[in-house]
């Protein structure tokens, strides 16, 4: 989740696509994502398709398994998460 505190001030349009019904992570961080009106959180959806014209991202679909939605993109940036600890 720290990846996106660069992403939260910037006043660009930022999606955060979450499989899940919640976020995981800081919660004073997912505070601050909830409350920043450039950021809109989709829960329970999944990217299924990049879209690009002359090798540049232009748009990307996802699904809540009911309905798809284009959601037109500069950029994409894939976090799942943290390695973790095994031992």
């Amino acid at each position: 989740f720290n990846k996106i505190k660069e992403l939260i001030n910037s006043g660009k349009k930022v999606y955060i696509i979450n499989r899940s019904e919640k976020l995981k992570g800081d919660e004073i961080l997912q505070n601050k994502v909830k409350t920043k009106e450039n950021i809109e959180i989709l829960y329970n959806h999944k990217v299924i398709k990049l879209n690009e014209k002359l090798n540049k991202l232009k748009s990307i679909i996802v699904t809540d398994d009911k309905e798809e939605k284009e959601l037109q993109i500069k950029g994409l940036f894939i976090y799942i998460g943290f390695i973790a600890n095994l031992t």
